[in-house]
């Protein structure tokens, strides 16, 4: 292998290198629940409630237990509930995906719809984006449509009444965006390859 080719397999594999490493990484706004993190005790499935963790999230319609559990739940056997997760201010990130982890389903058959929202104002009327996903236990992942800078973010779980309380049980809401990759300052460094001929 002659310099020449041996410079050209460097400066490919270093470019690469640099940009898989910030172009195409992701990174995260973590979300869980836990005693400190939630601001309210709360032991029914119609109040509204903050968590602030990651970022602050208003709850509504989601036990804790009175600040018992390392999770929530949604999801009523007395009545038909929507229960919602949303973003108390606008995250100025670019989120790609939202991803809940679902520790539990009681009863997927109860579970009339779950969705995320994504809208530019605090009331979801304005350039709103639709994701619906299928409820199952473990991660699942919403992905946004135009990911966007300064966008409101709301999960929404439409359950039927149920056999049991806490249809739903959910323990982290993970935000997922594109990172600003700053432009590297040009240097001026000129680089001098020897040839054999």
């Amino acid at each position: 292998m002659n310099k020449i080719t041996l410079f050209k397999s460097l400066f490919v594999a270093l470019v690469l290198s640099v940009f898989s490493s910030s172009l195409f990484a992701e990174d995260v706004i973590s979300n869980t629940f836990s005693s400190t993190t939630m601001q309210t005790s709360i032991s029914a499935y119609d109040k509204t409630w903050d968590n602030v963790s990651g970022t602050t999230l208003t709850l509504t319609g989601f036990n804790n237990n009175n600040k018992g559990w390392a999770y929530v739940r949604c999801g009523s056997k007395n009545f038909a509930s929507v229960a919602t997760i949303k973003t108390k201010a606008a995250l100025t990130e670019k989120v790609t995906k939202v991803v809940v982890t679902i520790d539990d389903v009681l009863d997927a058959t109860k579970v009339n719809a779950t969705y995320l929202e994504v809208a530019t104002d605090a009331a979801f009327t304005q350039n709103v984006q639709k994701t619906t996903v299928t409820i199952a236990k473990g991660d699942l992942a919403y992905n946004v449509t135009t990911p966007a800078e300064n966008c409101f973010y709301r999960l929404t779980f439409d359950c039927a009444q149920g056999s049991s309380n806490g249809l739903i049980q959910i323990s982290k809401v993970d935000f997922y965006y594109e990172p600003v990759v700053e432009p590297e300052p040009a240097t001026g460094i000129t680089a001098t390859v020897a040839v054999d001929v």
